[in-house]
């Protein structure tokens, strides 16, 4: 064997890109890299599970309509802009706790915290920047948006997709340089099928990437009744071309 150094594949594989991967196979917040809310004393805990288990709780046993919980990368380090890429994934599943109140957000938004998804299943919050999957109190569809701004450039769009149930649902979220000065071009799927709206087109956002912020990777629940929800969250990942 030639005695030489070599470079590892992960540093070669990062070069142009940084990337997040996490199977959960151990507590998050013991590495510092992720933050939860604790203000409505939700958890975010891995237990004895095959292949390792999140779970993220809404609230604790004294339950509020509107309890809320998340759980983030503490740092915003994804963000749209000129010539960059940036993709996320992630094998999730829930069961509604009373029927269709779930409040569930998976992708990037800027400054997360309370009310990503406002009460009373009122959607996104509105303001800062918003790219992701989401579904509402009241609903049972995945919806897409995309936000940049606090009245003006937002898309947020139907599908005709059922959102949770038994079975683990993969949703991912693509953003490429949309070829023109300025814009980015958001796709949304689930399962590996592209999402579309009710006409059957593919729904497809522009999202103007000028003066765009840096974001969080997240994941949200909000609860619609006094019951606590729960999303189960197998793995995700992000990467982003800088």
């Amino acid at each position: 064997m030639p005695n030489i150094a070599r470079m590892p594949n992960d540093w070669l594989e990062s070069v142009g890109n940084v990337s997040l991967f996490d199977d959960f196979v151990s507590e998050p917040l013991a590495s510092l890299l992720y933050a939860t809310s604790t203000t409505d004393g939700g958890t975010a805990t891995v237990g004895d599970a095959v292949g390792g288990i999140l779970t993220l709780l809404s609230s604790a046993a004294s339950d509020t309509d509107n309890d809320e919980n998340y759980i983030a990368t503490i740092n915003e380090v994804f963000i749209c802009g000129a010539g960059k890429a940036l993709e996320t994934k992630a094998l999730i599943q829930y069961t509604e706790a009373a029927t269709n109140a779930a409040n569930v957000f998976f992708g990037f938004a800027s400054g997360v915290g309370a009310n990503l998804l406002v009460d009373d299943g009122a959607g996104p919050r509105t303001s800062g920047n918003i790219i992701g999957i989401y579904k509402v109190d009241g609903g049972t569809v995945w919806r897409c948006v995309t936000r940049h701004g606090s009245t003006t450039n937002v898309t947020d769009t139907a599908s005709t997709t059922t959102a949770g149930g038994s079975a683990y649902q993969t949703l991912e979220v693509s953003v490429a340089d949309g070829g023109s000065a300025g814009t980015s071009v958001v796709s949304f799927r689930v399962d590996g099928q592209e999402l579309k709206d009710s006409t059957g087109s593919t729904i497809v956002h522009a999202f103007p990437n000028a003066s765009a912020t840096e974001m969080h990777l997240v994941l949200y629940v909000k609860q619609g009744t006094a019951a606590p929800q729960s999303v189960l969250i197998d793995k995700w990942f992000a990467s982003q071309s800088y």
